[in-house]
């Protein structure tokens, strides 16, 4: 795995990679991660769109939602996601599997929706929708 600057903790890697604390070095380790070597955050992703699984999305504050989760967290429909994407305005990455879905950060999407609700005026922000 490439070195990075920006090492994270390992309960991080876990919310990352949709998995508890102590399985984290092992799946590191199978995509070539040493031991004793930081934690990055680039290199936790790449490993978890590797093997991200529908199931991933639906653990507590996933770190990855799909479209249908980012559309509520928007606040918008499916439909509107894709066009969001399609014209750069919300980040996504696409998993590393077979199906190559489109997957986002939760943490990205609640930035883009709480600035949306930002710009509307007279709409007070709810941070339990959020």
């Amino acid at each position: 795995m490439e070195a990075a600057s920006d090492p994270i903790p390992v309960d991080e890697a876990a919310r990352i990679l949709a998995c508890d604390e102590p399985a984290v070095p092992r799946l590191l380790r199978k995509h070539g991660w040493i031991d004793g070597e930081p934690l990055t955050h680039g290199d936790v992703e790449e490993v978890a769109l590797t093997r991200w699984r529908l199931a991933h999305s639906r653990w507590p504050n996933s770190y990855w939602v799909t479209r249908d989760q980012a559309a509520a967290i928007l606040g918008v429909n499916r439909a509107r996601v894709g066009q969001l994407v399609g014209a750069g305005l919300v980040p996504y990455e696409r998993a590393r599997t077979v199906r190559r879905q489109i997957v986002f950060r939760r943490d990205q999407l609640t930035v883009v929706a709480r600035a949306r609700l930002l710009r509307r005026p007279g709409v007070p922000l709810d941070p339990d929708r959020l």
